[in-house]
């Protein structure tokens, strides 16, 4: 087939390679070395081209031989000796030795002889031999040039770089050449009873058993028993085994153990088939019949069987009488002939050498009769990439990563993972994008709980989206989904105690009549539970939850103490803050003067937790940001005259911009939000509720205790009564919930 010569596996790999330039309608290809190619006029919704070098007057035989790494060996009619095409360029060179042109002899003569002995050439390398009489000549493809071998025993065969003999194997060391006798001592492979070799192991046929020869040990272990004359043998990466027609059995071995004992797998007897594509699966029977089994319909259309292959949506069957390929859309049932005057030599081999299917792009190609390649688009619409199995943890934190894996129904050209934080952090939410390339079968991702810029993700639940772009599409579609959960990141606002640490819900600290601090660990179902208290505080204090002002991904806590000192206390993750808690003083007085004392989170856009505080007697209201160094700021007016707020309340990030609000009740009970801007300041209010809360003595911007990533509210009534408020991620809430009673013997809320 000349300089348009198949790729390894025949047509089946050269399809792939042109699958982009058929992606237009129109086409214009330019083969090397001066060659032609014209485009064929679109039959239908077919486009096809046609590669018309070589053309000639007689048709040709092809057949191939040796696959390697680079290249493949194959024979042609008209032509002597035999040929070597690269992949790389589809350039052909005919094999020389020092002699000239080296021509198959003896049983290996005929171009179609059944009887010219495996790995006869060679196998599984860019490696070829060239026997002859006392000698072997070794073609190398990287050099084109030969280098000889000669031994005493007679020549059996080439296993990827090494040399088979009747009682011996042979490969160089360090560009010496070293031979190994076969073990057992008396262990002889006789002419032609080589059935497979690769570049690690050989199957060879000893009377009625199938032995394998590990080349790495030269030890030939009994593999099987009860052969055929001329056996189907199997030699993949980590099986071997035979096959016998008569019985419909495959019979197996773990390469790594050839003396285990067998596995016996009963196949569908001869005439059945099996195939998979997307979303299709074809299937015939022994008695002829066939059928196309659509597993996103369930339901199942009959088809033509015979010489078939399944692409994506459409099967293609060899009609060699007719000398036609006719397509089947697998969705409707309708046929069409989609090539004529197909090469046919009547044997098997002639699907996926002669003709093939790019199963997931839509092409086909086939040679006609004088050896022209065709290149056709079927128009079918292939099916989006599904997903067929998956593990995915379902937590990441102490060192263990997201491990995630995906088994896809076609081969994709990209993929996406998205993660997502359901909580916020010090800056909102985050999200962390992981790309991939061209994968045939499976994608994978380690994730370890990181931006793109290695900053941490909020602790809690975060979520992740993969998405892909099959063979033969232009768009991504979302393939699976799922969540996760997160421990050791960022910390979360409001967040300081659970059983296991933190865990991105908000938590809510109150004080009581003994002097116990006691943080009352949110849910995640809108209630609090679990409960870390520290005993010892003078019932005068005041304690406002804060964020990470020290830096130790730990949330800490500021109390104002009734001199006016102002600490920061710096408890560990999880545990109870206590006067002996480590803190730093902030302020050594100064501080008494303010009735309200406030966190709603960063509002001047740099990360870090900021103070809201007013002072009583004018209602002034001042920013004291929160610094690099664990401090606070000089404090920033604000607002005058904010006497007529009953409450002013941290609320966190209400409409999910990531900066912290405000929320303000007036005398007349409505409550206004002030959206941060990110600067410092805050934008003009927002009438959320009119008629709100009369009845309250404390209200808390609490976080997220629902586990929706929104922050919600949580209020005590002059009875005791403590409601719920669910955020809606908007900036205003739902009607609320009574979620406990007997809170009103605390002192504080907050």
């Amino acid at each position: 087939m000349g300089r348009h010569a198949p790729r390894r596996r025949g047509l089946a790999a050269a399809v792939s390679s042109v699958a982009v330039a058929v992606a237009a309608a129109t086409l214009a290809v330019l083969p090397q070395n001066g060659a032609s190619a014209d485009p064929a006029p679109p039959a239908g919704s077919t486009s096809e081209i046609t590669l018309t070098d070589p053309a000639g007057t007689q048709p040709r035989a092809d057949r191939p031989l040796v696959a390697g790494a680079n290249g493949f060996l194959h024979r042609q009619s008209g032509i002597t000796g035999l040929l070597w095409t690269d992949y790389a360029d589809g350039t052909s060179t005919v094999l020389r030795t020092p002699d000239g042109v080296y021509a198959p002899t003896g049983v290996c003569a005929s171009l179609g002889s059944s009887t010219c002995p495996t790995a006869w050439y060679g196998s599984d390398a860019d490696l070829v031999a060239l026997p002859s009489a006392g000698s072997v000549a070794l073609w190398d493809p990287a050099t084109r040039t030969t280098s000889s071998f000669t031994s005493t025993e007679a020549y059996r065969g080439l296993a990827g770089r090494t040399v088979l003999t009747e009682y011996a194997v042979h490969d160089r060391v360090d560009g010496t050449w070293r031979s190994r006798a076969l073990t057992p001592d008396w262990m002889r492979i006789t002419s032609g009873a080589v059935t497979a070799a690769d570049a690690h192991g050989v199957l060879f046929k000893v009377d009625g058993y199938l032995y394998y020869l590990d080349l790495a040990t030269a030890t030939a272990t009994k593999a099987f028993s009860g052969m055929s004359a001329r056996p189907y043998t199997v030699l993949d990466d980590d099986r071997i085994g035979w096959y016998d027609p008569a019985s419909g059995d495959l019979h197996v071995k773990p390469r790594t153990d050839p003396g285990a004992d067998e596995q016996v797998i009963d196949l569908p007897g001869p005439g059945a088939q099996l195939d998979g594509a997307g979303r299709w699966v074809y299937w015939t029977c022994g008695d002829g019949s066939a059928g196309v089994y659509d597993t996103k319909a369930a339901t199942s259309r009959a088809v033509t069987g015979g010489d078939v292959l399944l692409g994506d949506g459409f099967t293609v069957r060899h009609d060699r009488a007719a000398r036609t390929l006719v397509l089947t859309d697998a969705a409707t049932g309708t046929d069409r002939v989609l090539a004529t005057d197909v090469a046919d030599t009547g044997l098997a081999m002639d699907r996926r050498f002669k003709w093939t299917v790019d199963e997931y792009t839509g092409l086909v190609a086939w040679t006609d009769l004088y050896e022209r390649t065709h290149i056709a688009r079927t128009g079918v619409t292939p099916s989006a990439v599904t997903l067929f199995g998956s593990e995915t943890p379902s937590y990441v934190g102490g060192g263990m990563p997201f491990q995630g894996s995906w088994l896809l129904s076609r081969p994709v050209t990209s993929w996406s993972v998205t993660f997502a934080s359901v909580q916020s952090g010090a800056k909102g939410k985050a999200t962390r994008t992981v790309t991939g390339g061209a994968s045939t079968v499976s994608v994978g991702t380690d994730w370890y709980g990181t931006t793109a810029d290695n900053a941490r993700f909020p602790n809690g639940w975060f979520t992740w989206v993969l998405k892909a772009t099959g063979t033969g599409t232009s768009s991504a579609v979302t393939v699976a989904s799922g969540e996760g959960f997160l421990q050791g990141g960022a910390p979360v606002r409001h967040d300081f105690a659970s059983p296991d640490g933190p865990d991105g819900r908000g938590d809510l600290l109150t004080l009581n009549s003994s002097g116990g601090l006691t943080f009352q660990s949110g849910t995640g179902t809108g209630k609090f539970g679990e409960k870390v208290s520290g005993s010892g505080w003078a019932t005068s204090v005041k304690a406002v939850p804060f964020g990470d002002l020290s830096g130790d991904r730990c949330n800490d806590v500021l109390v104002r103490l009734s001199s006016g000192a102002l600490r920061l206390y710096k408890p560990r993750c999880g545990a109870a803050v206590t006067p002996k808690t480590s803190y730093t003083t902030l302020a050594s007085s100064g501080w008494t003067p303010y009735d309200v004392l406030t966190s709603p989170g960063d509002v001047s856009g740099d990360g870090r937790p900021d103070l809201i505080a007013r002072v009583a007697s004018t209602g002034t209201v001042y920013l004291f940001k929160g610094t690099s160094t664990g401090t606070l700021s000089a404090r920033v007016k604000l607002y005058d005259a904010w006497k007529g707020y009953k409450k002013i309340v941290g609320a966190g990030d209400l409409n999910g911009d990531g900066i912290g609000d405000l929320l303000v009740q007036d005398t007349s009970n409505t409550l206004y939000r002030y959206d941060g801007k990110g600067n410092g300041t805050f934008a003009a209010r927002v009438k959320v509720f009119g008629d709100w809360g009369g009845a309250y003595n404390a209200v808390v911007g609490v976080g997220d205790i629902t586990d929706d990533g929104r922050a919600d509210l949580v209020s005590r009534d002059t009875a005791g009564n403590l409601y719920r408020n669910n955020g809606d991620g908007r900036g205003s809430f739902g009607s609320r919930t009574k979620i406990a009673g007997g809170w009103g013997g605390y002192r504080s809320l907050s």
